[in-house]
């Protein structure tokens, strides 16, 4: 929320992108947050309490993903190859820049024309701290790497919850969930480690049809030490095709919008299923209790459009379709008109009924055919039928 105010300062241009924009986001964020709690404070501190050991958990599992990231980018920190120099002249331009879109630092007098609000979230910190932007590009890295462990674990956690699974069920889920996403490779990387066992004939590795990957190729370590870049390979598995990879991104160390863009996909994701459980969503009193929600969704749908387009429609899908479950399963009745069973002795006709809660209850007319026709025969509500659903 801080580097999308800090976004939208720059663009209303009334304060230059500086340290004092983003302190004037840190306050933004203060006030909405203290708005939001109201008076629903004491919950907030008793859940809190409720949950400290996990909340602490969740925050070491951050640190070590960042230090454990920033230790990798460490050891490899300079910005030189593949599309590196293009990234950082992205978060320069961001932070040399006195408003938005900011200035290309490659094409002068022209603005930067890419989705480029990733780079105002490193950017932000950037400012806050003085620090240098090569190294705040590193650190943006862990910082992005350390982000996607924690909203993974959440989701995860969380989903094992909701089908009433133990907390301990939920952590281990959440923990192998994390390592799916930033540590585990495609099966190439298990071939490059059985290559480099001395593992395979001729004919194995032929079958396989990877480039590069032709003959067994014994290494003195446990890894391959055939190339400097070996692990390339794992990203060209299919020809004429990019098989990239988490792991392999944040080893690559390209910050561009599809890495960044992880931790908030996964975050609009993880909305949507906090919409779909919440009741009354379609009332329009439920604007007074749920707007915190419906804010932080808004500002998560508008942050993926500058960060990375391509994952907006996908977590469109998924908030549109939350909505719409959330309309089956907790209004539990659409406006659809009529339902009409009938056979050769009976008709049952269900009318359903808006969401409304002045709206007539649900129910079904029964019909019974006899020598002298149809006949009405009983009227039965929700209630009578025990349930309150009047669809499907």
């Amino acid at each position: 929320i801080v580097g999308f105010s800090v976004w939208l300062i720059g663009l209303s241009q009334i304060v230059t992108v500086s340290r004092l924009a983003v302190l004037i986001a840190i306050a933004i964020l203060a006030f909405v947050s203290w708005i939001a709690a109201g008076k629903d404070y004491k919950e907030i501190w008793s859940t809190t309490k409720a949950n400290l050991s996990l909340i602490i958990s969740i925050e070491l599992l951050f640190i070590t993903i960042f230090c454990g990231m920033a230790l990798l980018r460490a050891s490899i920190p300079d910005i030189s190859h593949t599309e590196q120099p293009m990234d950082l002249m992205f978060l320069s331009s961001v932070v040399a820049s006195e408003h938005f879109p900011p200035i290309d630092s490659w094409l002068s007098g022209e603005h930067v024309s890419y989705y480029y609000l990733g780079y105002v979230f490193v950017g932000s910190i950037t400012l806050l701290t003085g620090i240098e932007t090569w190294v705040a590009y590193n650190l943006g890295l862990a910082m992005f790497a350390a982000m996607t462990a924690v909203t993974a674990f959440g989701l995860t956690y969380n989903l094992v919850l909701l089908c009433r699974g133990s907390r301990e069920s939920g952590i281990f889920a959440g923990i192998t969930t994390v390592f799916l996403a930033l540590l585990a490779s495609n099966l190439v990387g298990v071939l490059e480690l059985f290559r480099a066992s001395g593992g395979g004939d001729s004919n194995f590795w032929s079958s396989i049809a990877i480039a590069g990957l032709t003959q067994s190729e014994p290494s003195n370590n446990w890894f391959p030490t055939d190339s400097a870049w070996w692990w390339w390979r794992a990203s060209r598995a299919i020809p004429g095709a990019i098989t990239e990879f988490p792991a392999f991104s944040f080893l690559l160390g390209d910050m561009h919008p599809h890495l960044m863009s992880l931790a908030f996909l996964l975050l609009a994701t993880s909305l949507s299923i906090q919409i779909y459980l919440q009741q009354g969503l379609l009332h329009l009193s439920a604007f007074k209790s749920l707007w915190p929600l419906l804010l932080i969704t808004s500002i998560s749908l508008g942050s993926l459009i500058v960060t990375n387009l391509w994952d907006f429609p996908v977590a469109l899908a998924l908030i549109a379709s939350s909505i719409l479950l959330n309309a089956a399963r907790n209004e539990r009745r659409l406006q659809l008109g009529k339902a009409i069973v009938m056979n050769e002795n009976s008709l049952l006709i269900s009318s359903t009924t808006g969401p409304q809660n002045n709206s007539p209850m649900p129910c079904v007319r029964i019909f019974n055919f006899s020598e002298k026709g149809w006949k009405f025969n009983q009227k039965l509500t929700a209630e009578e039928l025990g349930t309150h659903s009047g669809f499907g």
